[in-house]
C-alpha cells in the first residue's frame, strides 16, 4: 500500500474538521443550509490554514446529494468523487501554471456547460493572484454575468495583488493563522491517531516552527516520523529540524542574565556547529526573551502559550534576575542585530556573539521619572548607581576630560583642625577664611555637586565686611555661583562654618592659561542657563555627573 503523507491523510472532509476557522465555517455552513449561494467567493490569508480545504468542503456541500445541516454526507457519489479529486463537476485550477488569457478563454467556454448530474459547476482557482492582467479581464465579464449553474472560489495567499473590480465582485473571507494552542491540541491528536511516541515539548516546537500553519505542521511532524526514532523527545525533534532547543534558549538566558557572556556564546557555538541556521536562532532567541517579558509582567497567570508548565519555573526564575529595562534594551538587541544581518553588513555568527555579549553586559536600568518625582528627604540612589559614584569620584580634568586628580593613596592625609566657630563677623579674617575655604568646599560637595564641581577649583582672593571674591576658572562659572539660589546655598554654608554668612563675589582668573581656554560670551551665557536649570542640576546631582562642555542649539 502507497504511503500517505499525514497532512493529506488527515484533511479536513467536512465543515466541521477545519481547525480555528469559524468565524468563516459558520456563515457558509449557513448559507448552504439556507440556499443562499453566492456565485463567487475569495478566500484568502496565509499558507497552511486551510483556503483549498475549505474550497473543497464548500464544494462538497453544493453538490451533495444528502446534505445534512449544511455539512457534506462525505459518502456520496459526487462527495466521493471531488475528495478523490476527480469529479467533472469541480475543476481546480492552479493559477500560478494557467496564468494566461487563453486558459481562462477556455474556462469561459467550459463553464457554459451544464453539470453533469449535480446542481453546480465550480470552479476553484488557487493563487489567483498569479494571473495576468489580460487574464483577470476576461475573468471579470465572466464574474459578472455567470451562468445560474456556475460558481467561483478564488484562492490567494497574497489579495492587495488581486484587483478590486474582482474583489468586489465576490464575497471576501479572510483566514487567520492557527493559534499556538488550537496547533498543539490539533497536532497531539493526530499523533494519538497515528501511534506516534512524542514528547509534548517535541510537539510544541514543531508548531512554534510551523508559525500558524497547520499543513507545515504536519509536514514537519512527517519528517521527524521519517526519522525512525521510536520515543520522540525535544532534542531529537530540535535536531532533526535544525531548531533551537528551549534548554539552549534557557542557558543563553541564564547566562545573559548572570553576565556569563562566554558560557552564552559556547552554547551559540555548539548550535551553529550542529549546522544550525544563524536567522533562525535570532528569531527563536527574540521569541524566548519576549516570552520571558511576559511572564515578567503577567507574574500572575498560570500558563503561558508555547510553555510547557514543567518549563515554567526556571522561566519565572531567569525572568525574576532581569529588569523590566534589561528586557527591552534585550528585544531591542536582537531587532538591531537582525535588520543588520538582512543588509549583510557583517559576519553575522560574530554579529550574534557581539550581541549576546552585549547582553550579557547590560547594567541594571534606573527609571528617572520616578527618582525625580519622589520626594527630596526620601529620594534615595540605587545601590547601582551609589557604587558607580564612589567607584568613579569626579575630580579636576585637563582638556581631553581625564582625570587630573592624583590617586586617593598618593594624596598626603592632613588633618584640618577644628577651631571654634567665630561669633561675630568682625572676628573673622581672611587668613581664617582662606585656610578654611576647603571645608567649604567639602560641605557643598554633600549638598550640591553641580555647583561643587564648578567651585571645587575656586580660590579665596579677597574679604570685604561679609563679601568673599574668588577667582574662578571663566565667567560662566562666575555667573552660575552669583545665582540667587546658589548664593542662598553658600551663605548657609558659610553660616554653619564661620557662623556668619558670607556673599559671594566671583572674579574670572586672567592667567595665561584661563585666557586660552576663554570661551565666547554666547557660549557663557548658555553655560548659565545650563548649569542653572533645574532638571540638568538635578540629574547631575543625582547622578554624581560634572558638566564637562556644553554647545548652544541654534549652533
Amino acid at each position: 500500500m502507497v504511503y500517505q503523507v499525514i497532512a493529506l491523510k488527515h484533511r479536513p472532509r467536512k465543515f466541521s474538521d477545519v481547525v480555528a476557522q469559524d468565524h468563516i465555517i459558520t456563515p457558509l455552513r449557513n448559507a448552504v443550509e439556507s440556499g443562499r449561494i453566492h456565485h463567487g467567493y475569495l478566500f484568502s490569508g496565509p499558507r497552511g490554514t486551510g483556503k483549498t480545504t475549505t474550497a473543497r468542503v464548500l464544494s462538497k456541500a453544493l453538490n451533495c446529494e444528502t446534505p445534512e445541516k449544511g455539512e457534506p454526507c462525505t459518502k456520496c457519489t459526487s462527495c466521493m468523487e471531488i475528495a478523490a479529486t476527480n469529479s467533472p463537476n469541480v475543476i481546480e485550477i492552479d493559477a500560478a501554471s494557467n496564468r494566461g488569457i487563453d486558459d481562462i478563454r477556455e474556462l469561459r467556454e467550459a463553464i457554459r456547460y451544464s453539470p453533469l448530474g449535480a446542481k453546480y459547476k465550480i470552479y476553484i482557482i488557487d493563487e489567483v493572484h498569479q494571473l495576468t492582467s489580460e487574464a483577470f479581464n476576461a475573468l471579470l465579464k465572466t464574474l459578472e454575468e455567470p451562468p445560474p449553474h456556475g460558481i467561483f472560489i478564488l484562492a490567494t495567499t497574497e489579495p492587495q495583488k488581486v484587483p478590486a473590480t474582482i474583489v468586489s465582485r465576490c464575497l471576501k473571507f479572510d483566514f487567520r493563522l492557527i493559534p499556538l494552542t488550537k496547533l498543539i491540541e490539533t497536532v497531539e491528536a493526530i499523533c494519538r491517531k497515528e501511534g506516534v511516541d512524542i514528547e509534548r515539548e517535541g510537539i510544541e516546537s514543531i508548531c512554534v516552527k510551523a508559525d500558524g500553519s497547520l499543513r507545515d505542521a504536519l509536514s514537519l511532524l512527517d519528517q521527524v516520523i521519517s526519522s525512525g526514532v521510536s520515543k520522540i523527545d525535544a532534542p531529537t525533534v530540535a535536531e532533526i529540524l535544525g531548531l533551537v532547543d528551549k534548554r539552549m534558549l534557557l542557558g543563553i538566558s541564564t547566562a545573559v542574565a548572570s553576565s556569563q557572556p562566554i558560557n552564552a556564546i559556547n552554547h551559540f557555538s555548539n548550535f551553529v556547529r550542529m549546522g544550525g541556521n544563524v536567522e533562525y536562532f535570532i528569531d527563536s532567541l527574540n521569541r524566548h526573551f519576549r516570552d520571558l517579558l511576559v511572564i515578567k509582567l503577567n507574574v500572575k497567570e498560570k500558563s503561558f502559550d508555547g510553555i510547557a508548565d514543567e518549563m515554567l519555573d526556571e522561566y519565572r526564575a531567569i525572568a525574576a534576575m532581569l529588569d523590566d529595562g534589561q528586557l527591552l534594551r534585550i528585544l531591542n538587541i536582537l531587532a538591531e542585530l537582525f535588520a543588520g544581518l538582512r543588509r549583510r553588513t557583517a559576519d553575522p555568527i560574530i554579529s550574534v556573539e557581539l550581541a549576546l555579549v552585549k547582553m550579557a553586559k547590560l547594567d541594571k536600568t534606573i527609571d528617572l521619572e520616578k527618582l525625580f518625582k519622589a520626594e527630596p528627604e526620601r529620594r534615595a540612589l540605587p545601590s547601582v548607581v551609589d557604587d558607580l559614584f564612589q567607584s568613579h569620584q569626579i575630580g579636576p580634568v585637563n582638556d581631553l576630560g581625564e582625570s587630573t586628580e592624583p590617586p586617593e593613596e598618593a594624596l598626603p592625609k592632613t588633618e584640618i583642625p577644628v577651631e571654634n566657630p567665630p561669633t561675630h563677623i568682625s572676628e573673622l579674617n581672611f587668613d581664617v577664611i582662606a585656610r578654611r575655604w576647603p571645608e567649604v568646599i567639602k560641605e557643598l560637595n554633600k549638598k550640591k555637586k553641580t555647583l561643587w564641581a564648578q567651585l571645587n577649583g575656586s580660590v579665596p582672593v579677597s574679604l570685604s565686611g561679609s563679601n568673599i571674591k574668588l577667582k574662578v576658572e571663566h565667567e560662566g562659572i562666575a555667573k552660575s555661583a552669583n545665582l540667587p539660589i546658589n548664593q542662598k546655598l553658600m551663605e548657609e554654608l558659610t553660616t554653619k562654618i564661620f557662623g556668619h554668612p558670607l556673599r559671594l563675589e566671583c572674579t574670572t582668573l586672567k592667567d595665561k592659561l584661563s585666557q586660552e581656554r576663554e570661551v565666547s560670551s554666547a557660549e557663557q551665557e548658555y553655560s548659565a542657563a545650563i548649569t542653572g536649570d533645574d532638571i540638568v542640576d538635578r540629574t547631575l546631582e543625582e547622578l554624581g555627573g560634572r558638566l564637562l562642555n556644553w554647545e548652544p542649539k541654534d549652533k
